[in-house]
């Protein structure tokens, strides 16, 4: 099957080899694992040879899962680990915050709340702007703002400025925070989105597992600043390999840069070791982007709202679950005296129950998959919302601090798990198309 001979002359697709690169007006067989992915890709290349020209979504499929994209999936999967250890930050050494400027109740919850609610703007701003300019370089502006002022807030000597150095590094977090799963998403074939998707979730728990690893370490010795700093490092390394990711060929097709996006797939295609698509890559019109009235069109409006509310939700739950973690270890209604000078900073105790309770984050990503497979995404979240409000009454009553740690260990599990499928089922038109 080599030389001038076409698939109908062939007489068959050997189950070992696939048809490539008809850029020389004949074909190349390259070697692959076999089976229905190397008949697949033969039929995707007949077709493209026929029309003489490729859309970005069929080179993408072409091409199909590589190096590449292992390398760059957990790098970005590594953006949602710093993010994880900044939004938990907050929370392993809140009381020694408190202790340190003693503050009363509300400028302490004022922490908390200020990081989060700037990360909405940001959020918003991050993705108009990613319409505009590109995701690449949106992402590592969000990635530079939540570095600079993550270094910076360690050094912060009055309340008020860290408040508001900390309001920066949530509006970097939103920014940064979907970037991440539109750019892996938009790098990968469809059949491996929701696998690419899941490495992001991973990521997260280790960022909550490194935090927490960090404040057990550092905090006691060298003081809540040492903890900041630890949890500035990873996204300052970060900000100076982000530079060398790509910008997404889909974004470059729709601003009408195709020779840049056939340069990127080129790339790709060469670290994969897979020959590139035969013809011409596809332009499309220019349309107008950046626009988040489009959001509430007929066709986005009931995602947008569902999206809106399903994110709420998590977030509600799940940083709801981080902050109250310390309380009810080291100071909890039943458990400690919230004047104990010790309450200051959490005990190497309490930080390894915290660590424990971190891990159920983890079992969130095989879980997803079993729970959809066999439920379905809309089931399997209705049934997990109901087990977590259940679990949440069970930690109103006082059974004792290793019942309170496994039901909090539940509670991580459960907004995890309900957000990935959330999300992922509204996301699901997007994702696979």
């Amino acid at each position: 099957m080599t030389g001038s001979n076409s698939p109908g002359e062939s007489g068959g697709v050997d189950q070992r080899t696939v048809l490539t690169d008809f850029t020389a007006q004949n074909y190349q067989t390259v070697t692959q694992d076999g089976g229905e992915e190397a008949e697949s890709r033969v039929r995707k290349l007949e077709r493209i040879k026929r029309r003489g020209f490729y859309s970005v979504d069929e080179a993408i499929e072409y091409i199909g899962i590589g190096s590449y994209h292992y390398i760059w999936m957990w790098l970005y999967g590594i953006s949602s680990m710093t993010q994880a250890v900044e939004m938990t930050l907050t929370s392993v050494i809140l009381s020694d915050l408190t202790c340190y400027w003693d503050l009363n109740l509300l400028e302490e919850i004022l922490i908390p709340i200020c990081v989060l609610v700037a990360a909405v703007p940001g959020d918003y701003l991050g993705g108009w702007l990613a319409d505009i300019y590109g995701r690449k370089k949106i992402l590592i502006v969000g990635q530079i703002i939540i570095a600079v002022f993550g270094v910076i807030s360690a050094f912060c000597t009055t309340y008020i400025s860290y408040l508001v150095i900390r309001c920066f590094v949530g509006f970097g977090f939103g920014i940064v925070v979907m970037l991440v799963i539109v750019q892996v998403a938009e790098i990968c074939p469809t059949a491996y989105r929701a696998t690419a998707v899941s490495v992001t979730f991973i990521m997260w728990a280790i960022g909550d597992c490194y935090i927490v690893l960090g404040a057990w370490f550092l905090e006691a010795k060298y003081g809540w600043q040492a903890v900041v700093l630890w949890a500035a490092a990873p996204c300052v390394i970060l900000c100076f390999v982000l530079p060398f990711s790509d910008e997404s060929c889909k974004y470059l097709v729709i601003s009408n840069q195709v020779d840049k996006a056939k340069i990127t797939l080129a790339k790709i295609a060469e670290f994969n070791k897979i020959d590139m698509c035969p013809g011409d890559l596809e332009a499309v019109e220019e349309k107008r982007r950046g626009r988040i009235a489009d959001m509430f069109t007929p066709a986005y409006i009931q995602m947008s709202i569902s999206l809106l509310i399903c994110m709420f939700m998590a977030g509600y739950i799940y940083m709801g679950n981080v902050y109250d973690t310390p309380y009810l270890l080291s100071a909890g209604y039943c458990f400690g005296d919230m004047s104990s000078p010790d309450s200051c900073i959490m005990t190497a105790e309490d930080l390894e129950y915290t660590l424990i309770i971190c891990v159920g984050e983890f079992l969130s990503v095989p879980l997803f998959a079993v729970s959809s497979e066999l439920l379905g995404r809309i089931r399997a979240s209705n049934i997990l919302s109901g087990v977590l409000l259940v679990i949440l009454i069970c930690c109103c009553v006082c059974f004792g601090k290793v019942v309170l740690v496994i039901e909090l260990f539940l509670t991580r599990l459960s907004p995890t798990l309900c957000s990935c499928l959330s999300i992922y089922t509204l996301l699901s038109p997007i994702l696979h198309t």
